[in-house]
């Protein structure tokens, strides 16, 4: 039986053009029970590109129903293909559609079943062998064929390419449209069965973190730390780390050791300035102790920190706020005293219920049931050449007078 398309897809299908035009391009995506998202993304997509294969990885609902029937009408060459492996793995099921793709296509656009390219899309000019986009950090979703560009990693998987590949940033922006009907312990589950590299020990920490277990997240953060003694690292994730562990640890009541880690921290990179706003906090019943570490935090010169995105900053006439999961809610407390009566949304209820000028605390799983009545203000997230703060520079964009930290009497 021939699956059914809408009226509205019909409409859609009629508008796209038979090819782009470019160096033909081919769009790989893998779903599973995607069935009210996967059209919206396809249809975003198909517009753009001149192939398209999908990868389902084991689907019980309509997807691969719903997917067929746009494709068969956009009549563009499509593939369906099955992937099912256990224990997953994303990158393994990702590169069946690019091995098939990257025989057929000059260039390959990856995208995920809940992501959405916007109208006004426009491809670069196709110089050089691979380009990131804004997501809104950067990922690296469009690159050359016949390159021997793969996915690597059972989860948190990334493209790999030679350094001889010419590789260009550009500001083009894929619009990511978190689906939430997943174990929350899928990833904790896939990155065990991955190999025990310390990266993978670094996203296990970050997976128990989101998901509040904090004495785990702890553990395995003290496991990565110890390990970037020893092995090659990226620096700002070690500093992410001790910085997270400190923190959790002081809200487990651990605040020796909280302190103590932020030394340590800071006698590794004494700029970072999360680090003195940690060590203010755990001596916040000592006001001239607090005083000296967030004058400390003050000198240091502010920058993009990991996992510290645009969208993780968020207001509604500048009464209700959203830090990110990373959102530095000591400094987040300038603009909490001058914008008064906020409502936080925030997974740090515990700090958050103590910044002046906030009068409600929510958690953040809450952000898509606020009072959407009022206008949003998503400011562009400054990545370069800062010269203060984060939330000063938001604030300043937003026309937001920003003070001094206060905390409530």
């Amino acid at each position: 039986m021939k699956p059914k398309i809408s009226r509205q897809h019909k409409k859609i299908l009629q508008q796209l053009p038979k090819s782009t035009g470019l160096p033909r391009i081919g769009l790989v995506a893998i779903c599973k029970n995607n069935e009210s998202i996967i059209v919206r993304m396809l249809q975003s997509a198909v517009p753009f590109v001149d192939e398209v294969h999908l990868t389902d990885t084991g689907s019980t609902d309509g997807t691969v129903q719903s997917a067929r029937a746009f494709l068969q009408q956009a009549g563009k060459p499509y593939t369906i293909a099955t992937h099912i492996e256990e224990p997953f793995h994303f990158a393994n099921a990702r590169n069946v559609g690019v091995n098939a793709l990257d025989r057929t296509c000059d260039f390959i656009l990856s995208l995920d079943s809940d992501d959405v390219l916007p109208a006004d899309w426009k491809w670069p000019d196709f110089q050089a062998d691979v380009y990131s986009q804004l997501y809104p950090y950067d990922v690296y979703r469009l690159w050359r064929t016949k390159k021997g560009i793969r996915y690597e990693r059972r989860i948190h998987e990334t493209i790999m390419w030679k350094p001889e590949c010419k590789v260009e940033r550009t500001q083009s922006t894929i619009t990511h449209l978190q689906s939430d009907n997943r174990d929350p312990e899928r990833n904790i589950n896939l990155l065990k069965a991955d190999d025990a590299t310390h990266r993978t020990i670094f996203y296990i920490a970050n997976e128990y973190a989101d998901l509040r277990q904090y004495d785990k997240a702890i553990i395995y953060y003290q496991h990565y730390i110890n390990r970037c003694k020893f092995e090659p690292h990226w620096q700002e994730e070690l500093m992410c780390s001790i910085w997270r562990c400190a923190r959790w640890m002081e809200r487990l009541d651990r605040v020796t050791e909280s302190t103590e880690l932020a030394k340590y921290g800071l006698g590794i990179n004494p700029g970072y300035a999360e680090l003195w706003r940690q060590l203010a906090w755990n001596a916040r019943d000592n006001q001239a102790t607090a005083r000296v570490y967030n004058l400390e935090g003050n000198k240091c010169k502010p920058f993009p920190h990991l996992f510290a995105e645009d969208w993780a900053y968020r207001a509604i006439g500048y009464n209700v706020l959203r830090p990110g999961a990373n959102g530095d809610l000591i400094l987040l407390s300038a603009a909490t005293t001058q914008l008064q009566n906020c409502v936080l949304y925030t997974s740090c209820p515990e700090i958050g219920a103590k910044l002046d000028g906030v009068v409600e605390v929510k958690d953040t799983s809450e952000w898509e049931s606020r009072d959407k009545s009022l206008t949003d203000w998503a400011p562009n997230y400054p990545r370069d050449g800062l010269t203060e703060s984060i939330i000063e520079t938001l604030c300043k964009s937003a026309g937001v007078p920003v003070g001094p930290m206060k905390l409530k009497e």
